[in-house]
């Protein structure tokens, strides 16, 4: 049935809960299955010893029913069921399997009692602890209880303590005062019920637990039944229960049996409270990596990083490659004089350096005489002593260091990738002209310059036979080997003037936009990552615990939509037992 699997839902999410947590499963009362498709009502008879029971059920059923106990100390050794002939089959059914040969079955033929099975228990005050196990594990075939206490025994709370477990609603339990009859003429009777209400309700709000009704603690005496309260108690509980009336104890009782085990699941768990205690130390990181790896800290790791030469080497090399691939002349020069040109150039950048840069990822990190690696392993020890529950279950994050010196190599990576783009955006490539102006030099010099000049000086002689053959002598004069060689000499002087103030101007601009794209990378990156890597197990947690707080919900609202359809259709769950 439905409500089975409910309850199946719910104890394996309570293991789920327990593992999670490393706390020992709670228990879960619980109604039997079997009382939702009977038409019985039963009640429980407890109390301690002496506080006349048996003869209460003998009043109750207006004739002898119950079974001799006279025996010792012990008193009831096990319950005994007090059932209609025609209900034993019904109630057999009920209290099969975990109920065994703890419960005995009196059996009688009282009309009046035709659908109402009482139920005595052992004594719970007995020094047999057996008797008041029977009463914690029969407690879930109930519909309601009939306390029975007395002038000697009202202080007894044993029955107090188990209000807090039993799965019945409080609406269906009575507290019958016993024995009244021996006060008569030693105490007023509203005072002493008056003293008892205030020492019942006393005992349950400290244990969290609704106080009884009043109207339902009743003043009796089973000796004396025409006096007192006893007939209102007959009239309440000797009586054909209608169909209607027990299926309302029924889900009354199974709203009570659900809403405690939910409310001890959260309170036991707290799922909330750790939901809450996983966000603050989310939060606290959050907070205390901004503060540990801020603006100081980001100044003095730029400053080292703006000095590695090898790392600016390459974004200047990779920058002006990039740049240069538009003029084929000058990367074809390049390739030979790269050297040269990055030495030159990078000078007149005019980049400062340090005067023993760091080395490694950990020399570069450091500060103020403290690795990254350890303050993250500070920072995770202050989050163990603020939460040790959920440091035990985030285990061990690994090796700070190697993590640390992982990601700085990938941030160098990024580093000169990102510094390339940025200041490449900064240069337009080239248009037709500038491509001109590039290859211009290589016919001026060698030719154009001196052709013209020739042609200059000798005016308009060019034009004659003689005039020709000079300029034609000279143009073969100007490709000889050592004029070319002179040309060649000047041309290498001239571009490699120009590659190297183009590098320097590159240069600068990488010194400019590499601090402002460590920032990002820093604020955006590094500290980010680092951040996500000591929180994702945080989160993680988290994650589980609201996908347990979600199950929960789910579960509570799938009881709440099937204790409506039972309550809807009143007549469905029951088959009134024949009569034999």
């Amino acid at each position: 049935m439905k409500i089975d699997s409910l309850r199946t839902d719910l104890e394996n999410l309570n293991q789920d809960l327990a593992r999670l947590t490393e706390k020992t499963c709670l228990p879960l009362p619980r109604q039997t299955g079997e009382s939702e498709q009977d038409s019985l009502f039963l009640y429980g008879i407890v109390g301690g010893k002496d506080v006349g029971k048996t003869t209460l059920i003998n009043r109750l059923a207006g004739g002898r029913i119950s079974i001799d106990t006279d025996t010792l100390d012990e008193g009831t050794r096990k319950a005994v069921a007090y059932c209609h002939q025609a209900d034993q089959a019904a109630l057999q059914r009920r209290f099969a399997g975990e109920a065994g040969g703890r419960v005995e079955y009196a059996v009688h033929t009282r009309d009046e009692l035709r659908n109402v099975v009482l139920v005595d228990f052992p004594d719970y005050d007995s020094r047999f602890l057996s008797h008041l196990e029977d009463v914690k594990r029969l407690a879930r075939y109930l519909q309601g209880y009939l306390w029975v206490i007395s002038p000697r025994k009202y202080g007894d709370y044993e029955f107090v303590n188990q209000l807090e477990t039993i799965a019945q609603s409080h609406e269906y339990y009575f507290c019958l005062f016993n024995k009244v009859d021996q006060l008569e003429g030693q105490a007023d009777l509203e005072t002493v019920r008056r003293e008892v209400l205030h020492y019942l309700q006393r005992e349950c709000e400290k244990r969290g637990v609704p106080p009884p009704d009043p109207r339902r603690l009743l003043m009796i005496s089973a000796l004396y039944p025409e006096r007192y309260e006893f007939a209102i108690l007959h009239e309440q509980v000797i009586r054909r229960h209608s169909p209607e009336e027990i299926l309302k104890a029924k889900v009354k009782n199974l709203r009570a049996e659900f809403g405690k085990n939910l409310e001890r699941l959260r309170t036991y768990y707290d799922l909330p409270g750790r939901i809450q205690e996983i966000e603050r130390a989310i939060e606290f990181v959050q907070t205390e990596m901004q503060r540990q790896f801020g603006e100081a800290y980001f100044e003095t790791v730029k400053k080292r990083v703006l000095a590695l030469d090898l790392v600016h080497h390459r974004i200047n090399s990779g920058l002006f490659y990039q740049r240069i691939q538009h003029w084929p002349v000058l990367r074809t020069l390049f390739y030979p004089l790269a050297g040269v040109i990055s030495f030159f150039g990078g000078r007149f950048a005019g980049r400062s350096r340090e005067t023993e840069p760091a080395a490694t990822p950990r020399d570069i990190l450091r500060f103020e005489g403290q690795s990254a690696a350890a303050r993250l392993q500070n920072l995770w020890s202050e989050v163990e002593e603020q939460s040790p529950d959920l440091a035990l279950l985030a285990g061990d994050l690994g090796d700070w260091n190697s993590r640390v010196e992982e990601l700085f190599h990938r941030l160098l990576s990024m580093y000169e990738e990102r510094v390339i783009q940025s200041v490449l955006a900064t240069f337009p490539p080239p248009g037709p002209a500038w491509k001109v102006a590039a290859c211009f030099p290589l016919v001026w010099f060698p030719i154009l310059q001196p052709v013209l000049l020739h042609l200059i000086e000798w005016e308009g002689r060019w034009v004659s036979l003689a005039g020709i053959r000079e300029m034609l002598a000279l143009l073969i004069s100007l490709l000889g080997a050592g004029a070319l060689l002179e040309s060649l000499v000047f041309l290498i002087v001239f571009y490699l003037a120009c590659l190297v103030i183009l590098y320097a101007r590159g240069a600068r601009r990488v010194l400019w936009a590499g601090g402002e794209e460590w920032r990002d990378l820093w604020f955006g990156e590094f500290v980010q990552e680092l951040t996500l890597a000591m929180v994702r197990p945080l989160e993680e947690i988290q994650a589980r615990w609201a996908d347990k707080q979600m199950q929960l919900d789910t579960i509570e609202k799938e009881i709440e939509e099937e204790l409506d359809r039972i309550e809807n259709q009143p007549h469905r769950p029951f088959h009134p037992a024949p009569m034999e």
